[in-house]
């Protein structure tokens, strides 16, 4: 019976069983029946991004363009509407329900936090535009913090001026 599920219904078959396992003591007539409604079997966000990662793997089309509505804004998102899930830049967000029939989010706008902080870090030269512009990229660009966050370092660069170019030499 697995072979044939594996076949009919593709990777997903090894999380609908252990779904169904657990509904084996209810009482339910007859209880081979139950099995049949296996692909009816509401999984988990958890489990469905693992269920489109191992379809991935097996080398199937999961993903298709889909309109959506992002903070009023018509654009085109790559969605799993069998799973009900879509990617948002490069991260892969599964909605509580499938299958997926709109897409429509509301980002909040971001407001930033404004500290002062002293980060000591390694950066390097990674490039020269002559003897005016010098670009530095940081050695690591993830940063820990006191507190346990992690900011990111950003690239920077330099243009030199006469004076600035004889107090670096000597």
């Amino acid at each position: 019976m697995k072979k044939i599920d594996r076949i009919v219904l593709g990777p997903s078959a090894k999380y609908f069983r252990p779904e169904m396992r657990k509904k084996r003591y209810e009482l339910m007539e007859p209880a081979s029946a139950v099995y049949m409604l296996a692909p009816f079997v509401n999984l988990s966000p958890d489990l469905r991004e693992r269920v489109i990662s191992d379809e991935m793997a097996d080398g199937r089309a999961v993903w298709s363009d889909m309109p959506a509505t992002i903070n009023g804004l018509q654009v085109t998102v790559l969605a799993c509407r069998e799973w009900g899930a879509f990617m948002l830049g490069d991260r892969m967000i599964v909605l509580p329900h499938y299958p997926l029939q709109s897409v429509e989010v509301r980002i909040p706008e971001a407001v930033p936090i404004i500290e002062e902080r002293t980060i000591n870090a390694k950066y390097r030269v990674i490039k020269m535009d002559g003897d005016g512009l010098i670009h530095f990229a940081p050695a690591h660009r993830n940063h820990q913090l006191n507190a346990g966050t992690v900011t990111q370092l950003v690239d920077f660069h330099i243009t030199l001026t006469a004076r600035t170019r004889t107090s670096l030499v000597n």
